[in-house]
């Protein structure tokens, strides 16, 4: 019966081992920016493999190194909030990224005619919003918005490695207690 249990216990951290591996380019990040005329916070997060550099450690544009993207922008009197995913990254230099600096150095979310995104600007095309600014052609309705600041963020620190020192520090201390007659007092308890 412990042999059993202790197989199963091995197979669990296993999995949560293995589960916890990322490529050892992806990096997690987090952005913000604040101080838009009439309030409010775009923010979002995102993870992008830099090993897809051509050549490697230069900066890039473009959102085919993406892994994951999400921003929100939280809205404020004048226009309600909006989530912008992965697919609404614009192509080309809508998105570029600083990997010296490991900095979005470019980002362009929407189209016209629903919420854009661009750099400092926000535009808001909803029926929805409480127009600030003359329709632009074929546009009935506009929001528009300005930040006095750039773009923040910040790499999130990578979790994975340390559920994987933790796993394999779990497999080798099972794997030490499944031999018979040895207990981990008597290990360190002995002569060197």
């Amino acid at each position: 019966m412990k042999s059993a249990l202790r197989h199963l216990c091995l197979f669990l951290m296993s999995v949560v081992l293995l589960g916890s591996i990322q490529s050892a380019s992806a990096i997690a990040y987090r952005f913000w920016q604040s101080q838009w005329d009439g309030g409010g916070t775009l923010s979002g997060t995102l993870e992008i493999d830099e090993s897809m550099a051509n050549p490697p450690g230069t900066p890039f544009e473009g959102s085919w190194a993406l892994i994951t993207f999400h921003a929100h922008w939280s809205g404020n009197d004048y226009s309600q909030p909006y989530d912008w995913g992965i697919d609404d990254v614009s192509e080309g230099p809508g998105f570029m990224w600083n990997i010296e600096r490991h900095f979005i150095s470019g980002l362009e979310l929407g189209q016209f005619g629903s919420v854009y995104y661009d750099s400092r600007i926000l535009w808001d095309a909803r029926p929805t919003c409480i127009p600030n600014f003359p329709p632009f052609s074929d546009v009935q309705y506009e929001y528009r918005t300005a930040s006095s600041e750039g773009l923040h963020g910040e790499v999130v620190p990578d979790s994975g490695s340390t559920l994987l020192l933790l796993g394999i520090a779990l497999i080798a201390l099972f794997s030490f207690a499944s031999k018979p007659g040895r207990t981990l007092a008597r290990w360190i308890a002995r002569p060197f």
